[in-house]
């Protein structure tokens, strides 16, 4: 998030001091974060921990709150029981809980690891490849010691792809709204000017008159007039064909999957560079498992595709405690999914969302920089392995 919580310091504070024991310094704001507001939290004896707060009212923050159920118990479970300590992991409060209500959402404190996200530094070198595979393989063995509280089991549900196809529509239809929004302004300039000017114009052309060209919503209008709107309409219908292209072939990776074997383990599903930070001693941790699910392999390994895969794919093996041998299908499936579905997210949340301009001019740059021809080298790419 971009924004802060509506909600004052000095109720963090006492919540913190309350429910964990720790009296902090005044929470410091890191505009990051998707679906939870994310704050740097200092102890008065220099310890430093991080926090997100999770809105109880908002679909991404609730969604964000159920997922806690599965993350918090697992990250915690491989750090106390030292199965894998390069991690973010939950601090645990007065009673052993994770999650503190602070009405109108829940907060959580994380340890912190001082060092320096990977968010730009894609491509990754060699050195940043192997470390990946080497703790990526680690973690999906590790699936049969965790002591698993609750599951979240990947469903393959791709439901979200009936609302992405919905709101191509809706932008098409805008678009097309758009010109007539435009016709019926103009005929409505005629009209006052024709007014001031003391002349008369037909009945129905004056202004405020309707003339079979509809009448428009307040949020329509926003819609019509909003440049970032029609930006993104600009952006995605030339490329509505390939976009269904796509469509259709992700429901075929889907349908071939039901015959095809596969692991399932421990995954921890958001493997960008934001996600993975390297310490000063050069150590790789892993700091945001909001993602994990119990998934076949490749739902991580599709993250690398783009990257020197067929290095990066032979550090993993080497480090999986069995052999494995990677499946096109289930790549596939997943690069395609994971692409489609950022899409439609940042769409649904561009026509539906709070008319915020920041987050849609954002959302609108992440569309932009979309190659849609890298897709196709993508899906080339996974037939050759």
């Amino acid at each position: 998030m971009r924004t802060r919580f509506a909600v004052e310091d000095e109720v963090i504070q006492t919540a913190v001091l309350k429910n964990y024991g720790i009296s902090i310094q005044k929470p410091v704001f890191l505009p990051n974060g998707d679906i939870s507001y994310v704050y740097r939290i200092i102890g008065a004896d220099g310890t430093k921990y991080t926090m997100k707060l999770f809105d109880k009212n908002t679909r991404s923050g609730r969604k964000g709150i159920r997922y806690l159920k599965f993350s918090l118990p697992v990250t915690w479970d491989m750090y106390d029981r030292g199965l894998y300590q390069n991690i973010s992991y939950p601090i645990p409060d007065n009673h052993g809980d994770f999650v503190v209500d602070v009405d109108p959402a829940k907060i959580v404190l994380f340890s912190f690891r001082e060092g320096k996200t990977l968010e730009e530094s894609s491509p990754f070198c060699r050195e940043v490849l192997e470390k990946a595979a080497k703790g990526i393989a680690c973690i999906h063995d590790l699936t049969g010691q965790m002591h698993f509280r609750t599951m979240r089991i990947e469903d393959f549900d791709l439901s979200f792809l009936k609302g992405l196809e919905t709101n191509m529509e809706c932008l098409e239809q805008m678009q097309e709204e758009h010109h007539a929004y435009v016709m019926q302004d103009v005929f409505t300039d005629l009209g006052n000017l024709s007014e001031e000017m003391g002349e008369e114009m037909e009945p129905g052309e004056k202004a405020g008159v309707d003339k079979g060209m509809g009448t428009y919503s307040e949020k329509q209008i926003r819609q019509f007039t909003d440049p970032v709107i029609q930006a993104l309409c600009d952006e995605v219908l030339p490329k509505k064909e390939k976009l269904l292209g796509f469509i259709d072939r992700l429901y075929r990776y889907r349908e071939q999957i039901d015959f095809d074997p596969y692991d399932m383990v421990l995954t921890y599903g958001d493997l960008r560079g934001e996600n993975l930070l390297l310490d000063s001693q050069g150590d790789l941790y892993f700091i945001d498992w909001g993602s994990a699910r119990i998934a076949p392999r490749e739902a991580d390994l599709q993250h690398f595709l783009t990257e020197d895969f067929d290095f990066f794919l032979e550090k993993y093996k080497e480090a999986c405690a069995g052999p494995f041998r990677p499946n096109s299908n289930l790549l596939g499936y997943y690069a395609l999914r994971t692409r489609l579905s950022g899409l439609a997210g940042r769409i649904s949340g561009m026509l539906y969302g709070s008319p915020d301009r920041e987050q849609n001019q954002r959302d609108l740059e992440c569309i932009t920089h979309q190659d849609i021809g890298q897709w196709e080298e993508l899906d080339r790419r996974i037939q050759q392995i």
